[in-house]
């Protein structure tokens, strides 16, 4: 299985990124939803069908490490080809089991400028597509 990470610190944007990525996903012919599991008012869960038969899962919640470990270690078992994760950067355990794992780790943008907030994730999530 391959790790694409969104690295960042707490409240940076990582649940807007993940929530704009999926709907970005959604947008592409041929891929489709195994049914998305809501954890609160944002974060969620997901497995997404490829043509070609390819499985991406995707998984918002990167400031829970013992979350993001347990959802590694569930869709590796699963056989998922690529799995998403936000994964927030103090976390040790999380990062020691991504890097066992191909992956491809993205560092979030961040900003000062309010207005720039929405133009930053957005970027992010198109630069998230374009690793999976």
């Amino acid at each position: 299985m391959n790790i694409i990470a969104l690295f960042g610190d707490n409240s940076v944007g990582k649940t807007h990124t993940f929530n704009i990525l999926y709907d970005e996903l959604l947008k592409i012919a041929g891929v489709t939803s195994t049914g998305k599991t809501a954890f609160g008012k944002r974060d969620f869960e997901d497995i997404l069908n490829f043509p070609l038969g390819r499985k991406v899962a995707l998984f918002s919640m990167g400031d829970y490490s013992k979350a993001t470990i347990e959802k590694i270690n569930k869709y590796n078992s699963l056989g998922i080809d690529t799995f998403v994760c936000a994964c927030n950067n103090k976390f040790k355990n999380p990062i020691k089991l991504i890097s066992t794992f191909p992956n491809n780790i993205y560092y979030k943008s961040t900003t000062m400028i309010k207005t720039d907030y929405n133009t930053l994730n957005m970027t992010d999530a198109l630069n998230l597509i374009s690793l999976i």
